[in-house]
């Protein structure tokens, strides 16, 4: 009460406003209950006070009439005392997310919805599919006591005036609700369309609504409503309609609920006792008589109308059934659809047949009779007719018995049928035959009454007379169908006759029955196919192809066809594929005896210019293609060697000639092997037998027999050891340079590296003078023999054996040298004659011996160099041997004139005689002495790209000698500023490799520091599959493995895991390659870099085999390749190996040795 006289104050005499804030504060400092006048429901006539903190103001005066919660109302709202409650929190308005919850727990009486729909309809809402969530579920009654109406996504509003006992859809807002509101409101504000008839009768006709067309009073209203608005139905929809009442009883009748086309339209034809519906003239919802009758109500019962059975005997009973007719005619106009419908479906018609026309009849459905005719047009007298023979073909009678499905031409099939009677009747010989009555008759009568039939179904009947093929000589003349027959004469299917053409084109034009003129050229050739056992000969093919070869349709989808079939003739029992025989070029000359031996591998066919072209037009060539030679010779080449009575000694010889000349052709190929890389070919090359070998077999009568074989590349050896071949008999390859070449491509085996041969001495050993001289002239010319012109060691020299052989070395004459041979499981023990060779070298970790036969009148350098080569050399060459044999046997200054630097050599060794003196630097404190022989005498070879005896790599470098420089140092701390090296910057320099080639030209780099690296040529191509992201490049000579493959994802997988989690970089700077025999361990290459697979295979992954667990191998594999990535990335700033780059590389271990151990601890290779 204070407070309203306050307000009072304030207003009458304007109190100033702090004064007013100082009051309002101190009144709303109280947390006590304000009452508010609320309305609580819709219907309540007063006021109620409930505190403001449980009530809510409404915004609209709609609100209140629909809406069942405690609302301030709109008028009362507006006063200031309510609005100063908003203000301080202690009341609030409605908002839309209440409004809605509300609704939806809410049932609405009918006055509520209007309310509802009206502040809908005056409300402005930002969001248009509030309104959608409101109309999408509605719960109203009409009254307190009434049924609860739901109303679910509300799309439509009623006009239509139904009665009140029909459901209405849920999505369908009722007609008395729509009477309050205006239509512009309904479609603009609520987005309701006006509901169509067809929506309405749609949704009757589903079948949870059939009930209402089954009970008698609803059944009346909505067939009335139906019937109101039939005619906005198109034929389709109504069709449609009448098929779903014609299942439901909503007919009332006398006898109650029946289907339409059981109940009868009241007439005075119609007995009692038939259900007849019920009509009454004040009836509320009336049915006319044409929509009864449009939907299947009948107006005639015909087992009461039809004549009976006894007028079958009267005389005159044609005209029964005329009077029958003519009755009809006089009900025609009142009958419904489904009257006429049943009258056709009953027998009672009377027929007969011109032949027993007058003597037996009986009754019949109309679309089992014809008019009498058609049967003499046709001279048919067995076909079925109706009883009335001068029936006037242009009376009513005449077209209600067509109504009634009287035919005026019989059936197609049956026509096809009599046409193929009437040709079995008659002579089938070509000079005496005559065109069936009924085939004239089809032709003449095609289009009026055939040719839709025609057109929708496929004809399969055989009834066109035609002429066999050409080829096939017969003068008796077959039926054919429309697919299998042609216009024109040919020798591979039939051709109609040629009166029949004519008759035809009297008519309509022969090819609406899909007659061609000639077939094209798959269908042509599929017959050919069906029966090529039967017709084609290699006497035939020539005719059959050339016809093919004027023939259409040859595309590359036929060519493609026929290659995979087997239809060419080369013999009187075998048929070939187009890739399979070959048609010799007119340029190509051969003797008949080279065509003779030729035939078996390669089948030359000659079928004259037509056929031949045909051939080549599909694929035939006239030699084969290597991929097509090369499986020739592998199918062919058991059976044309097979020993048959044509295989002669001279036959086999001319034929091992032949097949010779096919293996030159193939090694003549450029890039051979990559040219058949393709699966299955590949392994076929490998795994089966088609190269020729010889071999040389010994007679017990000590007479020699070289017999060929046909055999796999890995079962036939090349001959580099002809000694060997001499002694041991092996399967060799022809003395042929190009097949030699084509053989090891695809696995033969070179002889000396299968022949393990092992030379001992026998006998006493002793001193000479000769082997004295030998020992002066090895040791003198020991450093220029392994050399390069630029004096640098050669590839793949084994250092430490050098040093051996430098050190500890002897050379001795022996008595005898013994050879003993291993191959092929066996050993062979030659004499010791020196025929085998003439020295040996043998050695120990402490001593090399070579031993010289005493026997020998001279020296073979050539031996002593296949000794030294096999003891020095990691893989000895051929070359290298004749090398060293000039080395040892030219005078020096022969050499000199061949670039060799002899004076350098000769000078080094003079040096190396005498004491030596090491230097040391200022800071070398170390005494190596400590370490073991082994760490004494090993060298780390570094380069800007790869290092050499990794697994040494913390080893002590003695032997190294640098040209660097080093300046005093008085403060390290001074020193390491100002070297200071920003790794990140470092890190960022590296990139990823895109190409799918990689290729390195062969060079050798000298760098300041005097290390010497020689770079071998690479040609590297890029492997399809990606290993953990980290592609790799692979030597094109590398034959790829499953278990290369699985080593390279483990190599993959630990180098990915360094770079993410130790160095985080990309894995895209990684790569792996895979190379033959590079020293090459890594290498950078613009900030690419690249790992050697070859290494981790040979070093560490057999180590793997054994556990993939975090022990000590796997701790020593990420210590190795943690270093190796650290120097790589070092190149990425320093690309010689100075002392910038040993310091920087100092610096990069120590930058991320806390990240790799961290690693460490926690990698696996189980997840690889």
């Amino acid at each position: 009460m204070l407070f309203f006289l306050f307000l009072h104050f304030k207003h009458q005499y304007q109190i100033k406003q702090s004064v007013c804030k100082f009051l309002l504060d101190g009144f709303f400092s109280f947390d006590e209950d304000i009452r508010v006048p609320v309305q609580q429901y819709p219907s309540d006539n007063e006021l109620s006070l409930i505190s403001s903190r449980e009530v809510y103001v409404s915004n609209s005066k709609y609100i209140e009439k629909f809406l069942s919660i405690p609302l301030v109302p709109f008028d009362i709202g507006q006063n200031e005392f309510i609005q100063i409650l908003k203000h301080h929190k202690r009341i609030q308005d409605i908002n839309n997310e209440i409004i809605l919850e509300k609704i939806r727990e809410s049932i609405f009486l009918y006055d509520e919805l209007i309310e509802l729909l009206h502040w809908l309809c005056t409300t402005i809402f930002q969001n248009k599919s509030y309104i959608n969530e409101i109309l999408s579920e509605i719960c109203y009654r009409e009254t307190y006591q009434s049924s609860i109406i739901q109303l679910e996504n509300i799309q439509f509003y009623n006009t239509l005036n139904l009665s009140s006992l029909l459901p209405l859809p849920s999505n369908v807002l009722p007609s008395n609700i729509v009477n309050h509101i205006s239509q512009q409101d309904l479609q603009r504000k609520l987005s309701l369309s006006k509901l169509s008839i067809k929506t309405l009768i749609q949704f009757y006709l589903v079948d949870n609504q059939h009930y209402l067309f089954e009970n008698e009073i609803t059944s009346k209203i909505l067939l009335h409503f139906l019937s109101q608005h039939w005619i906005q139905f198109n034929s389709n929809e109504s069709n449609h309609i009448k098929t779903i009442l014609s299942k439901l009883k909503c007919i009332s009748t006398n006898q109650g609920m029946k289907l339409p086309q059981e109940s009868y339209i009241p007439s005075s034809n119609i007995s009692e006792n038939l259900p007849i519906i019920s009509s009454d003239d004040n009836e509320e919802y009336p049915l006319s008589i044409e929509f009864l009758k449009s939907i299947g109500c009948r107006t005639m019962h015909f087992p009461t109308t039809t004549y009976s059975s006894n007028f079958i005997k009267s005389a005159d009973n044609n005209e029964t059934l005329q009077n029958f007719i003519q009755d009809l005619l006089k009900q025609r106009k009142t009958m419904s659809d489904t009257d006429l419908n049943s009258l056709k479906n009953n027998s009672c018609l009377i027929g007969t047949t011109l032949e027993y026309y007058g003597e037996i009849k009986r009754k019949y459905k109309g679309n089992e009779l014809h008019f009498p005719l058609v049967a003499k047009e046709l001279q048919w007298k067995e076909l079925l007719i109706i009883d009335w023979i001068d029936i006037n073909p242009i009376s009513e009678e005449y077209f209600f018995l067509k109504e009634l499905g009287v035919k005026e031409a019989p059936d197609l099939q049956d026509l096809l049928f009599r046409i193929a009677q009437e040709h079995y009747r008659g002579s089938r010989i070509k000079s005496d035959y005559k065109l069936p009555h009924s085939l004239i008759y089809f032709a003449e009568n095609f289009r009026k009454y055939y040719l839709k039939v025609w057109q929708n179904n496929q004809i399969r009947t055989s009834f066109l007379p035609s002429s066999p093929p050409e080829i096939n000589q017969s003068a008796e003349i077959i039926l054919t169908t429309p697919q299998s027959v042609f216009k024109e004469s040919n020798p591979l299917c039939p051709s109609l006759l040629p009166d029949i053409i004519q008759c035809f084109s009297h008519c309509f034009d022969i090819s609406l029955l899909g007659i061609k003129l000639r077939p094209d050229l798959e269908t042509a050739f599929n017959i050919l196919m069906d029966k090529r056992y039967e017709m084609l000969t290699v006497e035939s093919a020539p005719i059959y192809f050339a016809y093919l070869n004027k023939l259409d349709g040859l595309n590359k989808t036929f060519i493609e066809k026929v290659s995979y079939k087997s239809f060419i003739p080369h013999s009187s029992s075998s048929y070939s594929k187009p890739s399979q025989v070959f048609i010799r070029s007119e340029t190509l000359t051969s003797s008949s005896d080279d065509e003779t031996a030729t035939c078996g591998l390669i089948d030359y066919i000659d079928y004259g210019p037509e056929a031949n072209s045909f051939l080549f037009s599909i694929g035939v060539v006239s030699y084969p293609s290597a991929e097509n030679l090369i499986e020739l010779l592998i199918e062919r080449q058991s059976s044309y060697f097979s020993q048959t009575n044509e295989n002669t000694d001279e036959m086999i010889r001319a034929k091992l000639r032949v097949y010779t000349n096919c293996l030159k052709q193939l090694a003549s190929i450029s890039n051979i092997k990559q040219k058949f890389q393709q699966e299955p070919l590949k392994s076929r090359l490998i795994n089966k037998p088609w190269c020729l070998g010889y071999q040389i077999i010994k007679h017990e009568n000590g007479n020699n027999e070289k017999v060929f074989q046909i055999a796999k590349p890995n079962d036939i050896y090349l001959d580099d050891d002809h000694q060997s071949a001499i002694d041991l008999q092996p399967l060799c390859a022809p003395d042929e340079a190009d097949l030699i070449k084509l053989y090891e491509t695809f696995g033969a085996k070179w002889l000396s590296e299968s022949v393990k041969r092992t030379l001992i001495h026998t006998g006493l050993i002793f001193t000479t003078e000769r082997s004295k001289q030998l020992y002066d002239l090895i040791d003198h010319r020991l450093d220029m023999l392994f050399v390069n012109k630029r004096g640098e060691y050669l590839e793949n020299i084994d250092e430490k054996r050098l040093d051996l052989l430098r050190k500890n070395f002897s050379v001795y004459e022996s008595e005898g040298i013994q050879c003993e041979i291993t191959f092929q499981y066996r050993t062979i023990t030659l004499d010791k004659s020196t025929n085998c060779s003439s020295c040996v070298l043998e050695y120990d970790k402490n001593q090399v011996n070579l031993y010289i036969h005493k026997d020998l009148p001279t020296l073979d350098y050539i031996d002593i160099a296949s000794e030294l080569i096999r003891f020095i050399h990691k893989k000895p060459l051929e070359s290298l041997v004749h090398s060293i044999s000039d080395k040892l046997s030219s005078p020096l200054e022969t050499l000199k004139r061949r670039g060799i630097p002899v004076d350098r050599f000769l000078k080094q060794k003079q040096q190396q005689q005498q004491q030596p003196i090491k230097l040391v630097l200022r800071n070398e404190q170390h005494q190596f002495s400590k370490f073991d022989d082994y760490y004494q005498q090993s060298i780390e070879k570094s380069s800007n790209e790869y290092f050499q005896s990794l697994k040494e790599y913390s080893s002590p470098i003695e032997k190294y000698s640098s040209n660097i420089e080093r300046n005093c140092i008085d403060d390290f701390r001074e020193h390491q500023s100002l070297n200071k090296i920003d790794i990140n910057q470092m890190l960022k320099t590296s990139r990823s490799y895109f190409q799918n080639e990689f290729h390195q030209s062969e060079c050798s780099r000298q760098e300041n520091n005097n290390l010497c690296e020689y770079v071998p040529s690479s040609n590297m191509i890029r492997h399809e599959t990606l290993f953990h992201n980290i592609p790799l490049y692979i030597d094109e000579n590398v034959r790829i493995t499953n278990t290369m493959i699985k080593q390279g994802k483990q190599l993959a997988y630990l180098l990915s895991s360094l770079a993410t989690h130790v160095f985080h970089i990309s894995q895209s700077v990684i790569h792996l390659f895979r190379d033959i025999n590079s020293a090459r361990v890594a290498f950078n290459t613009n900030g690419a870099l690249f790992f050697n697979l070859r290494y981790f295979e040979q070093v560490f992954a057999k180590d793997l085999e054994f556990s993939l667990e975090n022990n000590s191998t796997i701790r020593t594999i990420i210590n190795f390749y943690f270093l190796i990535f650290c120097h790589e990335l070092t190149h990425n700033i320093h690309l010689s190996h100075d002392l910038n780059f040993i310091h920087c590389f100092e610096s990069v271990i120590v930058k991320f040795m806390d990240e790799k151990e961290l690693f460490l601890s926690k990698f696996s290779f189980r997840y690889y």
